[in-house]
């Protein structure tokens, strides 16, 4: 009988980068089948998950086939604390 490891590792086609630690890219599995599994509970006629977005990742999610799944993760920039930038669109100035 696989170990759970086993059976999650096989569930992986394809990570990159491939120097991930095991752990992370089963962790990162076990998330994805988790929200599917959650959101497919509320989504009934809207179909499956398609995006998640924490403070450190985004997720994009498409089920190619029934029961296969490809999910692009996306590590996002981080921003300090102090940072305090901020981009407005189609402010004025107060000239003309």
């Amino acid at each position: 009988r696989p170990s759970e490891e086993e059976v999650a590792d096989a569930k992986i086609v394809y990570y990159s980068p491939s120097c991930a630690p095991a752990e992370e890219k089963r962790s990162q599995v076990g998330l994805i089948e988790g929200l599917v599994g959650f959101s497919a509970m509320f989504s009934k006629d809207q179909g499956p998950l398609r995006s998640i977005r924490t403070q450190q990742l985004a997720f994009s999610v498409l089920e190619a086939e029934p029961n296969t799944w490809m999910v692009l993760v996306m590590r996002l920039p981080q921003t300090g604390a102090n940072d305090t930038k901020s981009t407005s669109f189609g402010s004025s100035s107060g000239a003309q």
